[in-house]
C-alpha cells in the first residue's frame, strides 16, 4: 500500500457509483488510475480495474498465490475481503498506477481499505445499514464511516441528515482535517436523479484533488460523465416489457430509486412490477413496505447466494401483495405474466439478484 496516493470512499449509498465515476474522470484527465469496488456482478475481475480495464485472470492467480503464501504467517485466517484488498494493492503496484480509488467494503474504521495512505477521504450519504456491525444509530454508523478520515487529512462529504452531519463535523474538527467544499451541480446529465449527489461528490473530489497535486480541468469531468456507465445501477434492458435493474439494497436507496423512476419521463406513467431479493442482514420488511407502495405487483425470491433470505424465510414475512417464488428465473417469469408490454419490470433489493438476472 506504500508509495501510491489513494482516495478512499465510504458511505451507505452511492459509494460504488462515486468511486467508479471518480476513477473514470481521473482516467479521462490522463492519470493511470486503479479502481477497487465490490461486489462484482458477473466476474470477479470486475472488482479490480486499471485505467478502466479489468484485471487479467492470470494476474488474479499470481496475486492470489502471493496472498496464500503471506497468509501462512498470519495469526488468524484473513477474510475474503482482506485477501482481495491485498491482491488489489499488489496489482496497483505492479501496474504502477498514479493513484488508487478504493471503495470501502463495510463501515470504514475497521475496513481493510483503511490501511492505505490517503490523499483524500470521501463520504457519500449515510443511512441505517449493517446495524449489527456498525451500530443502531445514525451517529454510531457515521462514526464508523468517518474512521477513514486521518488526522490532518483531507475530506469531501455529501449532504447528510442532521444527526450524521453533526457527528461528521465533530470528528473532522477533532482530527484537524481539511473539509473541501461540496461543489454545486455540474452541467446537464441524463443520469437518474439519485445519481445527482454522487456526481456532485465525485466532482468535488476531483476539484479537491486538483488542490492536492492532481489537477483536472472541469471539461475532463464533463467528458467523463458523458461516457460513464455503472452496470447494475439503473440499467435498462429493452424489451416488451423492459426490465430495469438497480441494486438498491436498503430503504434509503429504495426511496431514492423510486423517486428517480417517478421523475423519469421514460417510466413515470408506467406500472411497475418488482422482483426483489434481500440478504438476511437487511431491513427487508421496511424495504418491502416501500416497494409495495410503488408497485402493481411484487415477487420475492432467494438468490444464488446462501446469505439471502430463503423461500421459507420469505414466506414468514408480512407479505401484503407480494408473492414468493422459488428462484430469480421463476420470479421474472411471474412478473412478465403480470405485466403488459407498456409496463416495466424492476429488479432490485440486491446486486446479487441483479447478477442472477443478468446471467439468465
Amino acid at each position: 500500500e506504500k508509495g501510491i496516493p489513494f482516495v478512499v470512499v465510504a458511505g451507505t449509498n452511492g459509494k460504488g457509483s462515486t468511486s467508479s465515476l471518480l476513477a473514470h474522470a481521473l482516467n479521462t484527465a490522463g492519470y493511470k488510475t486503479g479502481l477497487y469496488t465490490s461486489p462484482h456482478l458477473l466476474r470477479f475481475t470486475e472488482r479490480i480495474r486499471i485505467a478502466s480495464n479489468e484485471i487479467s485472470q492470470e494476474a488474479v492467480i499470481r496475486h492470489y498465490q502471493a496472498v496464500c503464501q503471506a497468509e501462512q504467517a498470519c495469526d488468524y485466517p484473513p477474510t475474503f475481503f482482506e485477501c482481495v484488498t491485498a491482491m488489489t494493492l499488489l496489482e496497483f503496484q505492479a501496474q504502477q498506477v498514479n493513484i488508487g480509488v478504493l471503495e470501502v467494503g463495510l463501515g470504514g474504521r475497521l475496513d481493510s481499505t483503511n490501511v492505505v495512505p490517503k490523499l483524500l477521504s470521501v463520504i457519500t450519504p449515510i443511512g441505517l445499514d449493517h446495524q449489527q456491525f456498525l451500530g443502531d444509530t445514525l451517529s454510531q454508523i457515521a462514526t464508523e464511516k468517518a474512521g477513514i478520515i486521518p488526522t490532518d487529512g483531507n475530506v469531501v462529504t455529501a449532504e447528510q441528515m442532521p444527526e450524521v452531519e453533526e457527528t461528521l463535523s465533530q470528528i473532522i474538527s477533532e482530527r484537524r482535517a481539511s473539509r473541501h467544499a461540496l461543489e454545486p451541480e455540474i452541467g446537464q446529465t441524463t443520469l437518474p436523479a439519485f445519481q445527482k449527489m454522487n456526481i456532485r461528490v465525485a466532482y468535488s473530489a476531483v476539484q479537491a484533488m486538483g488542490r492536492l497535486g492532481f489537477p483536472a480541468a472541469p471539461n475532463h469531468f464533463e467528458k467523463a460523465l458523458g461516457s460513464w456507465q455503472w452496470p447494475g445501477r439503473y440499467q435498462l434492458i429493452p424489451g416488451s416489457p423492459p426490465v430495469l435493474l438497480d441494486g438498491a439494497h436498503n430503504p434509503h436507496a429504495l426511496e431514492a430509486l423510486f423517486g428517480a423512476i417517478e421523475s423519469d419521463p421514460a417510466f413515470s406513467e408506467k406500472k411497475i412490477h418488482t422482483v426483489i431479493s434481500s440478504l438476511r442482514t437487511k431491513s427487508i420488511e421496511e424495504m418491502l413496505e416501500i416497494i409495495q407502495s410503488h408497485s402493481r405487483s411484487v415477487f420475492l425470491c432467494p438468490t444464488a447466494l446462501d446469505r439471502s433470505l430463503n423461500v421459507d424465510e420469505l414466506k414468514a414475512l408480512n407479505l401484503g401483495i407480494a408473492h414468493v417464488c422459488e428462484n430469480p428465473a421463476h420470479a421474472l417469469e411471474q412478473a412478465k405474466e403480470c405485466a403488459n408490454e407498456e409496463d416495466v419490470i424492476l429488479i432490485t433489493g440486491s446486486l446479487f439478484l441483479v447478477a442472477d438476472i443478468l446471467f439468465l
